[in-house]
């Protein structure tokens, strides 16, 4: 089976649990209902890691912020009794350029000598970002004013990135330069993996209510993340409400692929703020 047949499937059977838990669960909550709930936020984090050879060590203010050329994030979820349905998305656009170097030893053809060799260039690069999940609660205790759930579900991130080099510079035995301008490099990585976690949602008063969620994602030992957000949200009315909170996600994959490796290793954290409408 494909992966995108088996993500299609894992996606099909979470959804048909739910859906039939909520069928069942309607007779016992009297007919209360489905409730909604939109939101619309924006992410500031910043980011502390590796991509694949490059050490990553950028604060939102100080770095993101002025490379950042677009986002667009939303998640919604749909309730029903102790059963909820969710999704997210997120789509971020940063572009920027840099002075890049790095040192390799270089056999000259055919046979040798091998000696040592730099190669620098100035990139200039542009990377879309998504990220996405799909996923069901099932509520496992409750009291007036705290619901504990337990969830499940998948998550996807989609790494796109191309660039163009320019000022390329060869440095050995003898030195030397030569232009390449123009030419492009580009990579598409995506992958998927299903995740498990825990949600607990209180009502602090009639206005204030406090969410913490965390979970745990695994498909393989090189494809793994781990989250945990806190929001608190304001009701300023019956149809809206600001919630604001902190987000830390972990994040550690590898491609395994011998003709064209990829490792994205990165901690992701920051401040969110939304708004919520309430359907």
């Amino acid at each position: 089976m494909s992966t995108k047949s088996l993500k299609r499937c894992l996606i099909g059977s979470l959804a048909s649990a739910a859906l039939a838990c909520s069928a069942v669960t309607s007779a016992s909550e009297g007919g209360e209902g489905w409730h909604y709930e939109l939101t619309v936020y924006a992410w500031a984090k910043s980011i502390d890691g590796t991509s694949g050879d490059v050490d990553l060590d950028l604060d939102f203010l100080d770095d993101i912020w002025d490379m950042l050329d677009g986002a667009f994030m939303t998640s919604f979820e749909a309730e029903y009794g102790v059963v909820s349905l969710f999704g997210q998305f997120e789509w971020a656009k940063i572009s920027g350029d840099a002075r890049i170097g790095r040192d390799f030893d270089y056999t000259i053809p055919p046979i040798g000598p091998t000696v040592p060799v730099n190669v620098g260039a100035k990139v200039e690069a542009e990377e879309d970002q998504y990220a996405a999940e799909i996923g069901a609660g099932y509520t496992v205790a409750e009291t007036p004013s705290t619901r504990w759930q337990i969830l499940g579900g998948a998550k996807w991130f989609n790494n796109d990135l191309s660039g163009k080099l320019k000022d390329v510079t060869v440095t050995g035995p003898g030195g030397g330069e030569f232009p390449l301008d123009g030419a492009k490099i580009s990579q598409d990585e995506d992958w998927w993996h299903p995740f498990v976690g825990l949600r607990v949602a209180t009502q602090l008063t009639d206005s204030w209510r406090l969410r913490v969620r965390g979970d745990y994602g695994y498909l393989e030992s090189d494809n793994t993340s781990w989250m945990l957000e806190a929001l608190v949200d304001w009701r300023f009315n019956d149809w809206g409400a600001l919630e604001f909170g902190y987000r830390h996600l972990d994040i550690d994959y590898e491609s395994g692929s011998n003709s064209s490796p990829y490792s994205y290793d990165v901690e992701e954290s920051g401040p969110r703020l939304g708004l919520i409408v309430h359907l």
